[in-house]
């Protein structure tokens, strides 16, 4: 999957981008990083995946095969269940993230990816141990900021991780309280000024409005 995000920018004619990968997302552009330095200005983490195993058990059980299909039914109880498992103040859930949440889990094909992807990253054990890359936190050389929720459950921040990010000069981190697995939804407007100053700062206002 990280040959797939270099794949889009060939596609898309750029020789080079910033990533902001959120949750499984920043697993997969942590390792675009990792592999493909030079097609990356600059990468953003969002409570990502993969840089330890521990997971939430709200994930851990969807891998287990008809218990995640039965825990994900389509229906309002489920999807409010799923949101506050994501939200630290279930007062902000949008509506309208409810309703597309329904809407995706009611089509067979978004079903089966969804499943699919999942069952390929984590176990009932967490992620899967050939995908984690903690250790290789230091080695990323693009300018890369880490996001993360501090009461978040569904991916919680890694013990360490300030000391991880120390050991990589090109490396920052922001912890955003009070907040859940979506720090870009429940505290969006702070997420938007962190990730916006640090583009600035590290590839120019030119580039991140690009990106």
């Amino acid at each position: 999957m990280s040959r797939l995000a270099v794949d889009i920018l060939d596609a898309l004619g750029l020789e080079s981008a910033t990533l902001v990968g959120h949750s499984a997302g920043g697993m997969l552009a942590a390792h675009a990083a990792l592999d493909y330095p030079e097609r990356l200005d600059a990468l953003v983490l969002v409570a990502p995946a993969g840089i330890q195993r521990s997971v939430g058990w709200s994930l851990r059980l969807l891998t287990i095969p008809l218990v995640g299909e039965f825990l994900l039914r389509p229906n309002p109880t489920t999807a409010r269940t799923a949101m506050v498992s994501m939200f630290e103040d279930a007062s902000l859930i949008p509506q309208d993230i409810m309703d597309t949440w329904i809407k995706r889990r009611k089509d067979p094909q978004q079903r089966r990816f969804f499943f699919r992807l999942l069952r390929a990253g984590v176990g009932i054990a967490g992620t899967h141990r050939d995908l984690v890359y903690r250790s290789q936190l230091t080695d990323l050389r693009p300018p890369t900021l880490i996001v993360w929720g501090v009461e978040d459950r569904v991916v919680p921040i890694p013990n360490g991780l300030d000391d991880l990010v120390e050991g990589n000069p090109r490396t920052r981190s922001m912890k955003l309280s009070p907040c859940g697995h979506w720090p870009q939804v429940e505290q969006a407007e702070r997420f938007n000024t962190v990730v916006t100053d640090f583009l600035q700062a590290e590839v120019g206002s030119e580039t991140s409005d690009r990106s």
